[in-house]
């Protein structure tokens, strides 16, 4: 999604038209860039790395719970 959003945001956009709610007629770009905020410029470790090190953090915690 975020290679996408990106891509997306490249683009001089003017007009937005959504499938549900309000034609935006002025300032896509804008729109856009408010819009996909997060994948734009939010944390950009992927949900694997952050599944792994949850993981990894789950079986310390396992591990010295049964070596107690």
């Amino acid at each position: 999604m975020r290679r996408d959003a990106k891509r997306v945001a490249e683009w001089d956009i003017e007009r937005i038209i959504p499938c549900h709610g309000d034609v935006i007629e002025e300032g896509g770009a804008e729109a856009w860039a408010s819009a996909y905020q997060w994948y734009l410029q939010g944390d950009s470790g992927s949900g694997f790395v952050r599944q792994l090190i949850d993981l990894t953090m789950f079986m310390r915690i396992v591990r010295w719970i049964f070596l107690m």
